[in-house]
């Protein structure tokens, strides 16, 4: 005969199986959890499928209403069919580009690059069918292209946030800028709110892509966009200020085009432009080929109401004995001493700038009055503005985290 179980052995067997019954009790609970969501999603899908043919039957329906309409005193015989042919190729391209864009994808982020809808809509209809057929294979190829891209640049997701979309060190070329504009363009980055493509060289090819898709309806909510190192020059600078003048960027409010080779003409432009974009308050001109014809230019824009909102500034140079690098003389380290203590730049707090300008007494005099910071630390303007050539995991932490705190540490330790 067994000894009874003392009162310490019961307590244990009982908490034994009161955590086996919470166990299985969770796992039940987990499961139904799960199978509610999957039902939820499948009825959110089946409610876009539907509205998705109901549109598709109210555009087929239409068609045919205005064919009827149209060939309502024509002879019998020539009203059999819903005919396309005469309508010219440009008509049916804009159609197709005009349904590609009203698409609703039910897909995910990869699922919106994509003209699904566009052949669904095509499929209703032979003679439609047969007009889109040239356009449509076009589309397919080149969203697939874009699909692509989107994959190559966001690897396993991780560069990817929604927000944010870390593109830089991908190698990036020429070839790749129309499939990058649909991308930029699609639903898949409606929402991107920062974009890092530092250290893809492709030249005035990338300015020009940004421009393109900011026309086309995408980057809406962009406030952040950093192409430094890019090899961009005036050509590529003064097509991204058209674009900033007609208000494509108009919540932008961080621009890095450090390490390029922006001269005096595409600063020019860009002062011009300013006024569009009337939240900028970070612009980081560091390492480029900028005169003092450029930097009178931006004090210009300055002086005209057009960097209200800026707070740091950079036009420092490292030395590069293959190229010079802004090359701006004592002229415009005076330009901006002046609107600096005139109150021009009303919420400016840091100027990068060379060592050799930075002991310019007047500037200096400027900074002080105004509670300006002048900064020369070429580690701390490679900071700043250089930083796709650091490995991959440590300069996306500098873009999120680290490079916010540091920021803030430089602003406190200029307030002490």
């Amino acid at each position: 005969m067994s000894a009874p179980l003392s009162s310490l052995q019961l307590r244990e067997a009982f908490l034994q199986a009161e955590i086996a019954r919470t166990e299985v009790a969770w796992r039940e609970w987990a499961v139904s959890r799960r199978e509610a969501e999957v039902a939820r999603r499948e009825a959110v899908v089946a409610q876009r499928e539907a509205a998705v043919f109901r549109r598709e039957e109210s555009i087929t329906a239409a068609l045919a209403a205005d064919a009827a309409v149209e060939n309502e005193n024509a002879p019998e015989e020539d009203v059999t069919s819903v005919s396309l042919d005469g309508m010219a190729a440009d008509t049916l391209a804009k159609i197709a580009e005009a349904l590609m864009h009203a698409e609703q994808s039910c897909g995910g982020y990869v699922g919106a690059i994509l003209p699904r809808h566009l052949g669904r809509l095509s499929r209703t209809c032979r003679e439609l069918n047969a007009a889109l057929k040239d356009t449509l294979a076009k589309l397919w190829e080149e969203h697939r292209t874009a699909e692509v891209l989107f994959r190559k640049c966001t690897g396993d997701g991780e560069h990817y946030t929604g927000a944010q979309f870390l593109c830089s060190n991908q190698g990036l070329t020429a070839v790749d800028m129309p499939a990058f504009v649909i991308l930029l363009r699609s639903k898949a980055l409606s929402s991107i709110q920062s974009l890092y493509l530092n250290h893809n060289y492709v030249g005035n090819e990338i300015a020009a892509a940004l421009a393109a898709a900011a026309a086309g309806g995408g980057l809406s909510q962009l406030t952040s966009l950093h192409f430094a190192a890019c090899r961009v020059g005036d050509a590529g600078m003064q097509t991204l200020a058209n674009a900033i003048a007609d208000g494509d960027f108009r919540k932008l409010v961080r621009l890095d085009l450090d390490h390029n080779y922006i001269g005096d003409a595409g600063i020019a432009a860009l002062a011009e432009a300013l006024k569009g974009a009337p939240k900028l308050a970070w612009l980081m001109l560091n390492n480029n080929q900028i005169g003092d014809r450029g930097v009178k230019a931006l004090m210009a824009a300055a002086g005209a109401g057009g960097l209200a909102k800026l707070e740091d500034l950079g036009l420092a140079k490292l030395e590069d004995p293959a190229v010079t690098r802004n090359p701006f003389g004592v002229a415009a380290v005076e330009a901006l001493a002046d609107t600096i203590s005139t109150g021009k730049l009303p919420s400016f707090n840091v100027l990068f700038i060379s060592s050799e300008h930075s002991e310019n007494q007047r500037l200096k005099a400027a900074g002080n009055n105004r509670g300006v910071h002048i900064e020369c630390d070429t580690i701390k303007v490679m900071m700043i503005g250089h930083m796709g050539n650091l490995p991959l995991g440590f300069r996306e932490c500098c873009a999120a985290e680290k490079f916010e705190k540091f920021e803030s540490s430089l602003r406190r330790r200029r307030r002490r």
